[in-house]
């Protein structure tokens, strides 16, 4: 909250510097600093398609643009409203499963292609915990809720799906 209210200070400042109008201001710095904060995992798809195309990378390009497309379908399709984390995370596993069965049946030319196409996806995935790491998370539960038996196995689960 204390960023927000910093910048709506900065935001005030800046229009003054501007002058009365401070359209350059607000279009710019306004809009960059909720994109930088608060970026969805669609808009982060966007700009790297948008880096895509500027860098003429063909295939993150096309690949993007598909993804784009039947993340949004998702989210029009219900009510026309903008399609959450969770949509968008499903569209790209199931890239990721549709590349897995193509490599299946492909020669090794396409092969290569679609191993860069995977890499591609999981980039916008959220990071999966190592198994270390979900061991120490579970430890914690166990020693916080004192949990001995296998009947505490269910407020275990209930404190781990929060995390």
């Amino acid at each position: 909250m204390g960023d927000v209210t910093e910048f709506g200070l900065l935001y005030l400042l800046g229009k003054q510097a501007l002058g009365n109008t401070g359209r350059e201001f607000e279009s710019h710095r306004f809009r960059q600093f909720y994109k930088v904060k608060y970026m969805t995992i669609l808009e982060t798809i966007k700009a790297a398609h948008l880096k895509a195309r500027k860098e003429r990378e063909a295939l993150a390009s096309s690949l993007l643009s598909t993804l784009i497309g039947d993340a949004c379908m998702i989210g029009k399709n219900d009510g026309n409203r903008e399609s959450t984390d969770e949509e968008v995370i499903k569209v790209i596993k199931k890239f990721i499963a549709n590349c897995q069965e193509m490599m299946i049946i492909v020669d090794m030319a396409e092969f290569d292609k679609i191993l860069k196409e995977i890499d591609i996806l999981k980039s916008f995935l959220p990071r999966q915990l190592s198994t270390e790491e979900l061991f120490t998370v579970i430890s914690e539960i166990v020693d916080t809720l004192k949990a001995t038996s296998l009947k505490d196995m269910g407020k275990i689960m209930k404190v781990l799906k929060e995390k």
